[in-house]
């Protein structure tokens, strides 16, 4: 029987660009020591799933499409301008057809961000 969701798993061609974006762009805290060669790095908060990123040379892809990872935040506004201040670029956030407001951009690999509160 399942009890729990456990993780996120993303491999790459460049695992060390996505745990750079991840850790410095998006904010995510370490949750294990640093591999060296960025192989299984699991970046999260505490009690809940947490993204763990693989190096695609060393281990089996899950698929051949991209992920889209939705993260929450407390003001999407504030998120989108912290963002920008850390050099990153993207679409400043628009309203959902339900009335909720996204900010959406892309990792390093092309597999869709999206903030909301």
């Amino acid at each position: 029987m399942v009890t729990s969701f456990f993780r996120f798993n993303l491999t790459s061609d460049n695992p060390k660009a996505l745990v750079d974006f991840y850790l410095g762009i998006i904010g995510m805290p370490l949750l294990d020591e640093m591999d060296p060669n960025y192989d299984g790095v699991s970046l999260g908060f505490i009690a809940e799933p947490h993204l763990c990123i693989w190096r695609a040379d060393q281990n089996k892809k899950a698929n051949s499409g991209n992920a889209e990872l939705v993260f929450m935040c407390d003001d999407v506004n504030k998120t989108y301008e912290e963002l920008r201040q850390r050099g990153f670029v993207c679409d400043p956030p628009f309203k959902t057809y339900w009335g909720g407001l996204v900010l959406e951009c892309r990792d390093p690999d092309g597999n869709l961000v999206r903030l909301r509160t």
